[in-house]
């Protein structure tokens, strides 16, 4: 059985080697063209060459021979000759029933001597260039000759401005002689290769911007051109007249860029080049936390353990009894790192848009009936607001030649002198902190917080001071490197020293959340302060993220295996269009964690103080962004908090969704559906409100007395309104009444009578007497908790 395979096995080898041998052709031949002939060589391959020979071929002459005398039977040349120009198919067959076919073109009819004796090739000097050159040597010329090239240009006896590939050429004098030729033009080995010396990252909010790098490239001639692309972020710019094979590129925002260097040759190479945010925690540093109820002597020796392991605090934040500090940024090199990083950018508008919308109190409320504890005084309220960023341009004691606009608005501790009474406690904080390089002397070096402020200022009710919290976290400071603990540290400090209201027009990017950030935002939601944060500004739709999430945007979800419970304190802020139609093309959107739309364009308040010695004051710029969408959010709530301080946030937000002004255009985009609307905010919080909950949609109105359809009402009549819900009389809160009347003269439905029920069961209102002859009906529109109680109630006049 063994010896049966193994013939098998050979047999089928054998057949397989046989069966290639027999695809081979019978016979090779080579058709070359030449002055009114066809030169055929015939080369034997699987057959010999077997008289006779018969030739055929067909074209514009056709015809045939055949050869009787064959002196090889290997190699064998015929001459078909007195062809006319074009092409031809030629056939052999040999005696022995052996065939094979070729075809040619004859060029030139016989006589013709014309011909390209020898061409001179220049290569281009790389892929892309367009300097290559073919120059060629036409000889045996009648008269005047002309050139057809395969791409259709006709330039010659030599073609210049060639890129690399294959040309054809065929050269005809006057008596229609031609000679064609072929040429492969092969980039040689120049060109442009481009290499990234050093990149800058993007620490700033606003212009300028600090993102950069530094760029070479290997080969090029020089000048140079540089396109740089970026399409996430609408960017595309193009430097011309490089003369230098190294430059550099600035005020670049965090993104991924393409580069494409050209250099005078038309070479080009590209490469690609990320700029990063200055705002992650680099290796070695870590924060650590500790629990409010340590005592001084655990404490100190969780200090100690720590400096044995080759650890050095570098900044301490949220001071304690005994010198203790709860948060800690330490460094090491034995200890992981939370690998946390920071994105955050505005889009500054610099076409000269701009709109400032102005919060207005709400116009006389006649017939309003005064609820328990409602605010309704006139005189000015003030409301603390933290502004956590990158510092306030403020105009105060502490900083005289500050912006001439933000005047009377500066947060005070009311301190007089250097620190607190703990050790480890902020020094000169008399008005706020710089966390960056830990002073009280607080100078924007971006303009962004300086701008957010001005956003206060301009929309500030008359019966409101804001006193704005300068905690400054941004900076261009090489320590800015810290900003999350910074931020951390700042969110705690607003929460100890009283704000009323926490806006954070930032964010930033990781994977994985920061416990730390967690803890502190979990303070400001304990002590029942809304914290008003952007939603940034990368046209993203932050619900669909699964890495790279945006922090601290994240936390109103929960995370981990309970470790983080989602918080119930932050209202997320994206921006509008100038038309009120949909939101900004930049603006990041989420149906589930972006709450309310407004707008985020506005001209305000404008300064900075960099590191290079530039300050700029007292000027005005328009930006647009969801930061300024936050700060406009944060004034409007700041206005209500200034009346109402004791508002939980959890009725503010929910009455901020109620009142919302729906927008097609954003359906889908914000949790709410629509935009924020203060005139029905301030409408609705004139007087607290205790909000029934559960109201039944069953609920009615019946007017008392109630006139037959034939009677008409009597002018000067009072009308009752009964109120019931599920059949029974009942008392409702926050019912508004209002009286419309359809006039004959005007053309429409106007409003001529409104009050306002704390809590009631019964409404009411006298007609007029007499009853305007040019109305032709009233209608009673009853509304409990901004929802009509039911269809409006008709009265007819006679």
């Amino acid at each position: 059985m063994k010896n049966l395979r193994r013939l098998v096995v050979i047999t089928a080898t054998h057949l397989t080697i046989l069966s290639s041998l027999f695809s081979q052709p019978a016979m090779e031949l080579t058709c070359t063209p030449g002055n009114g002939s066809i030169t055929i060589e015939m080369e034997a391959i699987a057959c010999l060459l077997v008289a006779p020979i018969n030739i055929s071929w067909s074209g514009p002459v056709s015809g045939e021979m055949t050869i009787d005398n064959i002196p090889d039977s290997i190699m064998h040349t015929e001459v078909i000759a007195g062809l006319e120009v074009g092409s031809y198919a030629i056939t052999v067959t040999t005696g022995n029933q052996c065939s094979s076919s070729c075809g040619t073109t004859v060029i030139q009819g016989a006589g013709c001597q014309l011909g390209i004796k020898d061409a001179d090739l220049s290569l281009p000097t790389c892929y892309g260039a367009n300097n290559g050159r073919i120059t060629l040597e036409v000889v045996n010329a009648e008269g005047s000759v002309t050139f057809l090239w395969n791409d259709g240009n006709t330039e010659g006896p030599q073609r210049t401005g060639l890129a690399a590939g294959a040309y054809s050429v065929t050269v005809t004098d006057q008596d229609s002689c031609q000679a064609v030729g072929s040429y492969t033009l092969y980039p040689d080995d120049g060109g442009v290769f481009p290499f990234v010396i050093a990149q800058y990252p993007d620490s700033s909010f606003a212009l300028p911007r600090t993102g950069g790098f530094e760029m070479g490239t290997d080969g090029g001639e020089l000048p140079l051109s540089a396109h740089i692309t970026s399409a996430a972020l609408g960017y595309d710019k193009t430097i011309n007249n490089i003369s230098n094979i190294e430059f550099s590129v600035g005020e670049l925002a965090a993104g991924d860029y393409t580069v494409v260097i050209k250099d005078a040759a038309g070479c080009d190479g590209a490469t690609t080049v990320n700029i990063g945010y200055k705002r992650e925690i680099p290796p070695g540093l870590f924060i650590v936390e500790f629990s409010e109820d340590i005592t001084p002597a655990e404490y100190f020796e969780e200090i100690s353990k720590l400096e044995t392991q080759n650890a050095r605090l570098l900044k301490k934040c949220r001071c304690g009894k005994d010198g203790i500090n709860y948060v800690q940024l330490w460094e090491t090199l034995d200890l992981l790192t939370s690998g946390e990083s920071s994105t955050t950018k505005t889009r500054p508008d610099t076409s000269g848009l701009s709109q400032s919308l102005l919060i207005k109190d709400k116009e006389s409320t006649t017939g309003r009936t005064p609820c328990e504890g409602q605010a309704t005084s006139t005189v000015a309220q003030s409301v603390n607001v933290a502004i956590i960023d990158s510092g306030l341009d403020l105009r105060s004691p502490q900083r005289p030649n500050g912006h001439s606009q933000l005047t009377d608005m500066y947060w005070t501790n009311n301190r007089t002198s250097n620190g607190g009474s703990e050790k480890g406690c902020p020094n000169n904080d008399y008005e706020g902190y710089d966390f960056v390089v830990q002073d009280g002397e607080v100078i924007d070096s971006i303009g962004h917080g300086t701008h957010l402020a001005g956003i206060f200022k301009n929309n500030m009710p008359e019966n409101v001071n804001y006193k704005l919290m300068n905690l400054k976290v941004c900076s261009h400071d090489t320590l800015y490197s810290n900003s999350i603990f910074d931020l951390v540290c700042a969110i705690h400090y607003a929460v100890d020293s009283g704000a009323q209201v926490i806006n954070l027009s930032l964010g930033y990017t990781s994977s994985i959340p920061s416990v730390p950030l967690y803890n502190a935002l979990k303070r400001a939601e304990k002590a029942d302060i809304p914290v008003v944060v952007s939603a940034g500004n990368d046209s993203l739709d932050l619900d669909t993220l699964t890495k790279n999430l945006r922090w601290p945007i994240y936390f109103k979800n929960n995370h981990g295996n309970g470790e983080f419970k989602k918080l119930c304190n932050m209202l997320v802020i994206t921006s509008i269009d100038d038309a009120g139609l949909r939101r900004d093309s930049y603006a990041n959107y989420g149906d589930t964690l972006v709450d309310i739309a407004t707008t985020g364009n506005f001209r305000s308040t404008f300064s900075y103080f960099n590191a290079s010695g530039t300050y700029i004051r007292d000027t005005t710029m328009s930006f647009k962004g969801t930061s300024q969408a936050a700060a406009y959010a944060s004034s409007v709530i700041g206005a209500i908090k200034a009346h109402l301080p004791s508002i939980s946030v959890s009725r503010l937000f929910n009455e901020i969704r109620l009142t919302a002004k729906p927008v097609a255009g954003l359906k889908n985009t914000v949790a709410m559906g629509g935009v924020l609307n203060p005139a029905g905010l301030f409408t609705q919080f004139n007087t607290p409100i205790n909000i029934n909950a559960g109201i039944a949609n069953t609920n009615t109105m019946k007017l008392q007395p109630k006139w037959p359809a034939e009677q008409r009402p009597v002018p000067g009549a009072t009308v009752n309104g009964l109120l019931f819900n599920s059949g029974k009389q009942t008392t409702f809160k926050n019912v508004l009444l209002v009286v419309t009347a359809d006039f004959t003269d005007s053309g429409g439905v106007k409003e001529v009578y409104r009050k306002y029920y704390c809590a009631t069961d019964m409404i009411d209102w006298t007609l007029p007497n007499p009853i305007p002859s040019n109305v032709r009906q009233y209608f009673v529109n009853v509304y409990v908790n901004n929802a009509f109680m039911s269809p409006a109630m008709p009265l007819t006049p006679e």
